[in-house]
């Protein structure tokens, strides 16, 4: 699987890899896997974070 991070791209004031603990959802339909990984920057990040599992889930459901 290739990531953004991996693959050296990176945002301003955002991290060189992805940190840990981060929040991880994966969702699958039909022939695609969509799978997601957060994290707060200026905050600790709690494995799995409720807020953003929750903010995950509403950018994949969420027709844009």
């Amino acid at each position: 699987m290739s990531t953004l991070l991996g693959e050296g791209a990176r945002f301003p004031g955002g991290p060189s890899g992805v940190p840990e603990p981060n929040t991880f959802l994966v969702f699958g339909q039909d022939q695609t896997t969509v799978v997601t990984q957060s994290w707060y920057l200026d905050a600790a990040t709690g494995r799995n974070d409720p807020s953003l599992l929750q903010f995950a889930r509403d950018r994949l459901f969420t027709p844009q």
